[in-house]
């Protein structure tokens, strides 16, 4: 069993509740999960593992409500875990809340340099501990879990705490990551505040009606047509909820496309659309396709959920290369992974408005811990005020713009080298 942690099996009433009592004490615990999605609409839960100081429990929510864990979010202890995005989302869903404060240690990590980091390799690295692979063809719907299984389950948490001791003590110090040219106090507050962001995402489940704008060649649709993709795709995502399937079984995209570019009136023309099978049609779907066709041609243009358009002016190719240039090299300055500091998306919404002298509300690199790093130093670049540099083999320096006072503009931003 993993370090000196007592192991436990939890799968009755008496013993989860006494683990919870146990673990309502802890100003911390681990927290993760184990989950199937192939085979069903929603994420089935089949195992949920919890950690604290000597203790790994391993919870079958097959067997207890755990939706009891609702006590244990409650109570304000911090969740830690590892990748928690995916967690969080069967979390909210089987126990109805999630965690009220998280540390995802991955997200911590990548303030120290790691990008995408696996829980393997950060406890090799940091604690000089070798964990067990798992398999990703594990069966976890089986019982009772075999001894493998349980190893690789229980590995999955007994570290956290001590994974977190370590990043947090490291981005307190300032700790410099390999090539890292700056040290800086402020990013443990950085990954908490990022944390928070992962622990706040909306994870509300598909809404039917906007169902169609996942299919290919949406933004091709015109007219009727994209009224008959918004019925018929809304009724196939209606009927995988209440199966409980993937939405593919209950008709592929190919159907889907078919359908919407001949508006089947009757059963034999649908039978004739290519992709689809008989299965598609047991259990008066036939008539159910056919009825969300005609309800599709009748829609009213007020009733049709045209797929959000982001109408904000972007920047040019070279613009947002030289932003995109200065923040690979924040990035490697501050030794973080530069992924965390802003998507060329961003860039591009955030030059534009920038260069038109208007702020970015709600954007990340105006907002938080990005605006200090990235988002000043950006603006005074487009502004005109700052200008980049060389400061060595590719090495990048923000420096004044000649036709400014150097007293005014000190230095700010990039270093790593002599001009």
């Amino acid at each position: 069993m993993p370090g000196e942690s007592a192991l436990r099996f939890v799968d009755t009433d008496a013993a989860w509740r006494a683990t919870l009592s146990e673990l309502s004490t802890q100003p911390r615990y681990g927290v993760d999960t184990e989950f199937h999605r192939e085979r069903t609409y929603y994420p089935e839960l089949l195992l949920v593992q919890l950690s604290w100081p000597g203790h790994v429990a391993l919870v079958d929510p097959l067997a207890v409500d755990i939706g009891l864990l609702r006590e244990l979010f409650d109570r304000g202890g911090v969740a830690v875990m590892h990748a928690a995005s995916q967690d969080l989302e069967i979390l909210a869903m089987t126990v109805g809340e999630v965690p009220s404060r998280l540390f995802d240690v991955q997200v911590a990590a990548a303030f120290c340099g790691y990008a995408q980091v696996s829980l393997v390799e950060l406890a090799r690295d940091t604690l000089n501990v070798e964990l067990s692979k798992g398999d990703r063809l594990t069966d976890w719907s089986r019982r009772p879990l075999g001894k493998r299984e349980q190893q690789y389950a229980a590995d999955d948490v007994a570290y956290l705490l001590e994974l977190q001791d370590a990043l947090s003590a490291r981005l307190s110090r300032g700790q410099r990551s390999p090539g890292n040219d700056r040290s800086d106090d402020g990013r443990l507050a950085w990954a908490e505040e990022e944390c928070e962001r992962v622990r706040c995402v909306n994870r509300h489940p598909q809404d039917p009606e906007t169902a169609w704008w996942k299919l290919k060649g949406r933004t091709k649709l015109r007219g009727r047509t994209r009224g008959i993709a918004q019925s018929v795709a809304a009724w196939r995502e209606r009927r995988a909820q209440q199966q409980n399937v993937p939405v593919r079984t209950v008709l592929s995209d190919l159907a889907m496309a078919g359908i919407v570019q001949r508006s089947p009136r009757t059963e034999p023309q649908l039978r004739g659309i290519r992709g689809i099978e008989a299965r598609h049609l047991r259990d008066r779907a036939a008539s159910e396709i056919l009825d969300a066709v005609r309800s599709g041609e009748q829609l009213e243009s007020t009733a049709l959920r045209l797929p959000e358009t982001r109408n904000v002016k972007k920047a040019g190719r070279a613009t947002v290369a030289i932003c995109q240039a200065v923040v690979a090299e924040l990035a490697a300055e501050y030794g973080i992974d530069p992924s965390l500091l802003g998507t060329r998306d961003e860039l591009e919404t955030f030059a534009a408005a920038a260069l038109d002298g208007q702020e970015l509300a709600g954007g990340r690199l105006s907002s938080g811990w990005r605006a200090g790093i990235v988002g000043e130093p950006l603006v005074r670049l487009l502004k005109g005020e700052l200008a980049v540099t060389c400061a060595g083999p590719d090495r990048l320096r923000l420096v004044p713009a000649p036709s400014t006072a150097l007293s005014s503009f000190p230095h700010i931003g990039i270093t790593g080298g002599s001009p």
